[in-house]
């Protein structure tokens, strides 16, 4: 199920944890980044993947503001101000955990 996240560059948003879900994007064969899923313009909106920007782009689909899902900044849009939240990840080899 976590295919996407083998090889480096790979990211995939992944339900049921954080607010609205949370994205994951593998920067190197080590090192990961999760950014919570939640607009921070309208905490009832959960985030997009643009499917046209390989899964480094994120956007809202009530305000259109869109964010840089490899390191959270705001690109524009209504919640330029505000990053995405990001979660610690660690990754030991075999298992990633978030938190």
């Amino acid at each position: 199920n976590f295919a996407p996240l083998m090889n480096v560059g790979g990211s995939m948003s992944v339900g049921g944890i954080g607010n609205k879900g949370v994205h994951i994007t593998r920067i190197s064969y080590s090192e990961f980044v999760a950014f919570d899923l939640v607009c921070p313009n309208d905490h009832d909106v959960r985030l997009e993947t643009d499917a046209d920007w390989g899964g480094s782009l994120l956007t809202c689909p009530v305000c259109s503001s869109r964010f840089n899902a490899l390191d959270g900044t705001p690109l524009d849009g209504a919640a330029t101000p505000c990053p995405l939240y990001q979660y610690g990840t660690s990754f030991d080899g075999r298992m990633l955990s978030i938190f």
